[in-house]
């Protein structure tokens, strides 16, 4: 099974989590950072999992561009979300929920 962690990050938190998570979740893991200019083959993947930072309320633009570009084939695979908050009382599932499409919450495994 072939798993990608797509993420975007600004400070560096979000590469950290997401590398943590490629060392828990072993072979077959690849990382790609996000970038709004280039195009990715998503096709070969079983699992996608997608990642980025909160700031002031919202996720990076790359990351909710990469989603909305890509919604097709996303709700296709196993789909893991994830989000970084430098707000220790904020609400995970609510944070998710604002960052990502809707459609997208309501396939996603975690």
């Amino acid at each position: 099974m072939k798993t990608l962690i797509a993420y975007s990050t600004t400070l560096g938190c979000t590469e950290q989590c997401a590398s943590k998570l490629k060392d828990d979740l072993g072979d077959g893991v690849e990382m790609v950072r996000i970038s709004s200019r280039r195009r990715y083959n998503l096709k070969q993947y079983d699992t996608i999992i997608v990642g980025g930072s909160i700031h002031e309320g919202m996720i990076q633009r790359s990351v909710h561009k990469f989603c909305e570009s890509n919604l097709e084939i996303l709700l296709m695979k196993q789909v893991g979300l994830f989000v970084c908050c430098m707000d220790p009382d904020a609400d995970e599932k609510e944070l998710i929920r604002r960052a990502f499409p809707e459609s997208l919450v309501e396939h996603a495994l975690a």
